[in-house]
């Protein structure tokens, strides 16, 4: 299929597969972006790949008619079907992971706290979510925590996002991208969105990181609060990792 992309907000958004792909209801559209998002196997050899699309308008979806499937250049006998009409389902868990460090109190290009513009991002986020997806949070300063561990419950996690509060703690971003995908697990559809303004100030390293997100198998995306593009070095080789998009906070509307 080639390399594809697609919006976090997406990653419940559609789904393609050797047996099951698609989600949502409304206008086709032929030819959409995105990435596969996940990936299970049967013990009877089905394959279902999950496919999340990139930039489809409100209430437009992909015709599963359209969808097509190739292996090593081979189209290969497949069928699509909307997620939520999939008979199994595959488990779905979202990450988000919040800087409450210091240099949160700073104010972005527009004129807002930086902690306010994470929380006004994360709480965009958790209400367009589908409802099955599980959501869960974790905040880092000097150390990583698990505030929400992933639930269907969008109450703790809306709590959670509203009581957020910059703290005087350095910025232990890569122990929270390798402690959210030890919380995300091994298996179904998972992502994180990394909510954060610079680099890490802790003794860990990027490269512990990045291959830590490669070998996840989960997606990561980010929203870089500092318009400085030196602090967004490291958030752009996590994205990259995590084969998921680097955006502004002006942006964050594209997850």
């Amino acid at each position: 299929m080639g390399a594809l992309r697609r919006p976090l907000a997406g990653v419940a958004a559609a789904a393609i597969a050797l047996g099951v792909a698609l989600l949502g209801a409304g206008p086709a559209w032929a030819a959409p972006e995105g990435t596969i998002t996940g990936q299970t196997s049967t013990i009877g050899g089905k394959l279902t790949l999950v496919f999340g699309a990139d930039g489809l308008a409100p209430g437009v979806t992909i015709a599963p008619t359209s969808v097509a499937v190739t292996l090593a250049g081979q189209k290969v006998v497949s069928r699509a079907t909307p997620l939520t009409d999939a008979t199994q389902a595959p488990l779905r868990r979202s990450m988000l992971v919040i800087d409450v460090s210091g240099s949160m109190r700073e104010l972005t290009t527009d004129g807002a706290r930086r902690i306010d513009a994470a929380r006004t991002a994360a709480a965009a986020y958790l209400a367009a979510v589908p409802a099955d997806v599980q959501v869960g949070l974790i905040t880092f300063e000097d150390a990583p925590l698990l505030v929400v561990a992933p639930t269907t419950d969008r109450a703790p996690v809306a709590q959670a996002i509203a009581d957020l509060a910059a703290t005087n703690g350095n910025t232990a971003l890569f122990d929270a991208v390798i402690l959210a995908n030890k919380t995300l697990g091994p298996v179904g559809v998972r992502s994180q969105l990394v909510l954060a303004d610079g680099a890490d100030s802790t003794t860990s390293t990027l490269t512990a990181a990045v291959a830590n997100i490669k070998a996840s198998g989960s997606i990561l995306d980010a929203v870089a609060l500092s318009d400085k593009p030196a602090d967004a070095v490291s958030l752009k080789a996590m994205t990259v990792a995590g084969k998921g998009q680097l955006v502004a906070t002006t942006e964050a509307t594209k997850l």
